[in-house]
């Protein structure tokens, strides 16, 4: 009897904690062997990119293509693209925006677009966080490196 509760219970956390979306075909298995990550961010004209090739970095920003459309109330302009890459070869181009943007409204999206049907959903929090921390190591100016005597 102890048995079974503790295997109820475990159960139950389990799907408890698995609340999020899964992602749907084909995006699931196009996005299996992304190995590379482009990101470009606008910048008033003036593009920044940044490459990933971190399998944690691209994971994040991966899971944030579900194949879904969900309803997002805060819609700003778009501040950049992610460039998902198998093997070097363009396999999904989604543009987003972040929380960081200077917009009245908070605005946090990725849309993308595959065989004609396109898709709007939220961006995941860790990709948000992901992409804001890019975005603001890129766009702070540049600091110069002071050393120390005792340093060198």
């Amino acid at each position: 009897m102890l048995r079974l509760s503790i295997l109820l219970l475990t159960l139950a956390a389990a799907v408890s904690c698995n609340t999020t979306a899964t992602q749907k075909e084909p995006f699931k298995t196009m996005l299996k062997g992304c190995n590379q990550v482009d990101i470009v961010f606008y910048n008033k004209g003036d593009t920044i990119n940044y490459q990933t090739k971190d399998s944690a970095g691209i994971a994040i920003l991966a899971n944030s293509v579900l194949g879904i459309n969900e309803s997002v109330t805060n819609m700003c302009a778009p501040v950049g693209e992610l460039r998902f890459k198998v093997h070097g070869q363009d396999t999904l181009t989604a543009q987003f925006a972040t929380s960081h943007t200077k917009e009245k409204n908070k605005c946090s999206y990725i849309t993308y677009a595959l065989n004609g049907n396109k898709y709007l959903q939220k961006l995941t929090e860790r990709a948000d966080r992901v992409l804001n921390e890019i975005d603001t190591l890129h766009t702070k100016p540049s600091q110069p490196l002071l050393l120390k005597k005792d340093s060198l």
